[in-house]
């Protein structure tokens, strides 16, 4: 597991969602958690079966799989040029027509943003801080709150179906919902005691009906995501280790159903450089640019990513041959031969999330001097 550090230099160009959990976590408990540093936690996705040579340069992928497509055309807007306090951080949806932004704070008019295409507008007022985006079918989006609200886009409004409060709990912060059934979707994030203030770790399933709470809250955690590959039953997360006075721990760990444990990685350093992911139904894991991933036999090494112009935290993609990040100059593509920035964006910026359907890609991210987000869209020619 990694302690955080407290250099604001130390940051780089991107700042990530964790980064924002965790704040607002800490102003909501002032007195108990002092905001006494910048957090940088960075969420990477795993490149599989590569070998890294030199910058830019990979061995290339030798199996059936065909490389990935990059005739792309490329389109950026602005998208909180009136809502300059809100927070695009994540993205959602299953068709081109029809892509949800994700904002907190600020202004509750302008949280929820979609995109059919064309141009980006803003929903509706509703009264929900939206955490967490995520759903499987064009009927069925989900949307978490910060009171523990669940609210379901039903194909033509967006209304909430559950309010899941916990007896001396004063509010939620659930930051992932995932899954690969539509009757069988997680949601993780922490909740906060009303008398002391401690934040405690949440997972809630929903089994088509209701959503419910599997296990009881763990003390002095925030879980960050979750995610499961087919070669095992276990789910895997992505947490921090949350405690006053105290530094923050970031680290992996495995849920069986029943309980939430450690997991360590061979050789795992120390550091905030952390993420999961599934890519084509396999689950990886990055720690500090090394790429793991998970096999039937168990977690398997496979590249280091060092000597590659890669500088964002997280992977989005179809497969092993077929996926973007963050490069120093824009949005990268490894096609398994070789890493190729497709789209280039000027100045110091981050990218937060990334959607990939079939032939369109969509990026959000921000400038980080000016604080103006923006929306990437990439379609295949």
């Amino acid at each position: 597991m990694a302690k955080s550090f407290n250099l604001i230099a130390a940051v780089p160009g991107y700042i990530s969602t964790l980064q924002f959990s965790i704040l607002s976590l800490k102003k909501r408990v002032p007195i108990v958690m002092s905001i006494n540093k910048i957090m940088l936690f960075s969420l990477i996705s795993i490149l599989s079966l590569l070998s890294v040579t030199c910058k830019n340069e990979v061995t290339a992928v030798e199996d059936n799989v065909k490389p990935g497509r990059r005739n792309y055309e490329w389109e950026i807007t602005t998208i909180n040029e009136d809502a300059p306090n809100n927070l695009y951080t994540q993205l959602g949806g299953v068709t081109p027509d029809e892509i949800w932004i994700m904002g907190s704070a600020g202004d509750f008019d302008k949280t929820i943003l979609k995109y059919n295409g064309i141009k980006v507008s803003r929903y509706g007022q509703l009264s929900i801080d939206p955490r967490a985006v995520f759903g499987l079918s064009q009927n069925e989006i989900w949307f978490s709150g910060s009171q523990f609200d669940i609210w379901k886009y039903n194909g033509s409004s967006i209304s909430k179906f559950s309010t899941d409060s916990l007896d001396g709990y004063y509010n939620s912060f659930v930051v992932d919902i995932w899954g690969s059934d539509k009757n069988n979707l997680y949601a993780v994030g922490s909740g906060t005691i009303t008398s002391t203030g401690q934040i405690t770790a949440l997972i809630m399933n929903y089994n088509g009906i209701s959503w419910n709470y599997p296990i009881p809250p763990v003390p002095d955690l925030h879980l960050v995501r979750i995610r499961k590959g087919t070669t095992d039953n276990n789910y895997y997360l992505l947490g921090v280790i949350v405690k006053s006075g105290e530094p923050d721990v970031y680290g992996f760990y495995k849920f069986d159903g029943a309980s939430i444990l450690p997991f360590n990685l061979n050789d795992e350093s120390e550091t905030i450089d952390k993420s999961i992911t599934v890519l084509d139904n396999f689950l990886y894991f990055y720690d500090n640019k090394e790429i793991y991933k998970m096999m039937n036999n168990g977690v398997q090494h496979f590249i280091s990513l060092e000597n590659t112009n890669v500088n964002g935290t997280q992977i989005w993609g179809r497969n092993e041959k077929d996926f973007f990040i963050q490069t120093i100059d824009g949005i990268g593509h490894y096609n398994g031969n070789n890493l190729e920035t497709l789209s280039k964006i000027e100045g110091n910026f981050g990218i937060f999330d990334g959607l990939i359907l079939d032939s369109d890609v969509y990026f959000v991210g921000f400038y980080r001097e000016s604080f103006k987000f923006f929306l990437i869209h990439g379609k295949v020619k």
